[in-house]
Parts: C-alpha cells; sequence; structure tokens
C-alpha cells in the first residue's frame, strides 16, 4: 500500500460498510523517518541555505540516521556509548554537515526488538563505545563486556552456534569517513560519490 498516512483513516471512515475503529501509531522521526531523495550537487546548494550547513535528504545524512537509530537503542540498553559536544556532533563532507558519531550497525539477525536487544547486550554500562568506532554485529550474539575504540565486527553464523563477548579490549585504527576529492572521478563508484566520502578501512578486529 503506498497512499497519503492523513489520506488512509480518512478513506475508510468514508466507506458506509466500514464499522472497525482505526488506531494510529506515531513514531518519533529519529526512529521511523529519513527519506534519501536529492543528489549530492542539490543537496550542496540546500545546504548553503541552511543556517547548520545541513541537507536533509541527501545520501550521507540517510546512511548517518541509520547509525543514530542504532546508537539510540544501544543508549536504552544502557551501553555507555560516548557523545561529541554540542557542536562537535556534525562533520562536513563537500558542504554538507552530518550528524556523525560511533557507526553502529545491528543486523535483523541480531535482534529486532528492543527487548531482544536488551536480551543480547546483557552487560549494560559494562559495554563501552567511542565516539569513532564501527561496531558491526550480525547472528546470535551476547555481549557481557566490551570496551571498543576502533572497529569490531561480529558474525555468529550455524542454527546451534552462539558467540559470547566478556573482557574484550578493542583499540585499533578503525574505519574512518574520508571526504572524496573529486566527486566526477570515474574511478569512485557512485555509492560513494552520492554521499561525498570513502570508507577508508584501516584496521578492524573481525570475530565469526
Amino acid at each position: 500500500l503506498e497512499c497519503m498516512v492523513q489520506d488512509y483513516p480518512k478513506l475508510l471512515f468514508e466507506q458506509q460498510q466500514f464499522k472497525a475503529q482505526v488506531g494510529v501509531t506515531v513514531c518519533p522521526k529519529w526512529m521511523a523517518l529519513q527519506p534519501v531523495k536529492k543528489n549530492i550537487f542539490d543537496s550542496q546548494v540546500e545546504a548553503k541555505k541552511n543556517v547548520k550547513r545541513m541537507a536533509e535528504f541527501c545520501a550521507a545524512n540517510g546512511e548517518a540516521a541509520v547509525y543514530e537509530l542504532h546508537r539510540r537503542y544501544l543508549e536504552h540498553c544502557g551501553v555507555d556509548v560516548q557523545k561529541y559536544g554540542a557542536d562537535g556532533s556534525l562533520r562536513m563532507f563537500h558542504g554538507i554537515n552530518v550528524k556523525y558519531g560511533a557507526r553502529i550497525v545491528l543486523l535483523p539477525q541480531f535482534a529486532t526488538t528492543l527487548r531482544e536487544m536488551q536480551q543480547r547486550l546483557k552487560g549494560g554500562s559494562q559495554i563501552y563505545i567511542s565516539n569513532e568506532s564501527t561496531l558491526v554485529l550480525d547472528g546470535n550474539i551476547e555481549i557481557r563486556s566490551l570496551q571498543l575504540n576502533g572497529s569490531l565486527i561480529v558474525k555468529c553464523r550455524g542454527e546451534h552456534t552462539k558467540i559470547i563477548i566478556d573482557g574484550l579490549k578493542i583499540e585499533n585504527q578503525g574505519w574512518r569517513f574520508e571526504p572524496i576529492a573529486d566527486l566526477h572521478a570515474k574511478q569512485i563508484d557512485d555509492v560513494y560519490k552520492m554521499r561525498g566520502y570513502v570508507v577508508n578501512k584501516n584496521e578492524a578486529r573481525i570475530i565469526e
């Protein structure tokens, strides 16, 4: 179904034979809405008109919104996710400021609900993630204590397999988002040019 959200309940009430009550669930923007529908060049024009130099619908902002969503989930589970200062959370790529912080990726095989995440992240505040870190969790993983300042990729495969992380400390060069020098360079894939940066994978600890 694709329609204007506000029109759907009206359509139901206009049907005389429709007697059931209609309920609506409202989610905050950070949880449910971050469209990506502008190319980087149009987004640069938009950013110039914005006091904070931000562009709402650019690809970089859409990707950053996913990381922010996952950071908030972890915080709700009691995880200690380092924050930047008020203005330090913005990083500019080709004239566009993007919300920046730890890059957290939680695959559906790890958890799909907050309750599942709480069961996986049992360490709570014993789990620390610096604001320059990258964390990818995929599969049946339980974290009891972790100190992360860098990049950590954990993948668990197999129906009866489980990875438990307890007392792990990671300190490495991690992954960095580096601005693209030339957005018209043919050797750079469009998937990166639309964002304005490439991922420099310096170093990562991989557990699988």
